[in-house]
């Protein structure tokens, strides 16, 4: 009598061994496929290739991406600004003064 398979606490525990399936990189799908190109090809037929996608797509993500840069350049001048004037108006401008003149 064989012991029964109780759920393991852990989840990666198999219960069947590995198995191996090999598939073939020359499935009936890929060779219709390629007497399909090769035949437009023979023929002169046009085929669909198109990379301008690629390239408009990406020329939008470079415009985007130097946007945000920008931006983020912008803020964080602004925000070194907006700081130099607090410090200028507290009494931190005193202490600036001074280094100024003695440094």
């Amino acid at each position: 009598m064989k012991a029964p398979k109780l759920r393991s606490i852990f989840r990666n525990v198999r219960t069947k061994p590995r198995q191996f399936s090999f598939k073939s990189r020359h499935s009936n799908e890929i060779r219709e496929d390629w007497e399909d190109r090769k035949r437009r090809i023979e023929q002169g037929l046009p085929t669909k290739v198109s990379f301008g996608k690629l390239r408009v797509s990406s020329r939008v993500a470079a415009r985007k991406a130097m946007l945000r840069t920008l931006l983020i350049g912008a803020l964080l001048v602004y925000a070194t600004y907006r700081m130099i004037i607090w410090a200028e108006t507290t009494e931190w401008g005193s202490i600036l003064e001074f280094i100024r003149e003695n440094g």
